[in-house]
């Protein structure tokens, strides 16, 4: 599970996209003796590995719903195999095909990386998002520089 965790805090490092933050590692240890969670694991083959490099090179984490949808939440990357192996497009093909194998009626492949899961069939449904602060003074004052700018 430390694996898992680590890879997972590689992305998150990383992902400008979404703003998340790091969750306990009891929750990862939690979702692991959940029913509803799987965990798919991508490891180089050997036989092609020249350079010998070892562990994990991804890990997605996976829920599956009461309506039988499949759901990659979080993905974990070793980002010393990602250019080399295409490692999260190799991630995103295992879920399409866990999700085929498992007959999910639907995959929601998340909110990052668009271009990629288009590659899969994937097609982006915009979202919106509302938000209500107690006190926006920062959001009227941001609000101002962009004004004075134009």
């Amino acid at each position: 599970m430390k694996e898992y965790i680590k890879l997972f805090r590689n992305v998150k490092s990383r992902n400008l996209d979404i703003n998340t933050f790091d969750y306990p590692e009891k929750f990862f240890e939690n979702m692991a003796t959940t029913k509803s969670w799987e965990f798919i694991e991508l490891k180089l083959n050997q036989s092609a590995n020249e350079d010998k490099e070892t562990g994990l090179a991804a890990v997605i984490f996976c829920y599956k719903n009461s309506s039988n949808d499949y759901n990659p939440i979080f993905v974990g990357l070793n980002y010393d195999t990602v250019e080399k192996y295409n490692t999260y497009r190799q991630a995103v093909f295992q879920v399409v095909k866990r999700a085929n194998a498992i007959h999910a009626n639907k995959v929601f492949l998340g909110l990052s990386a668009t271009v990629e899961k288009r590659k899969f069939g994937a097609r982006a449904i915009p979202k919106f998002a509302y938000v209500q602060a107690k006190d926006n003074f920062n959001m009227e004052f941001i609000e101002t520089m962009a004004v004075k700018n134009h």
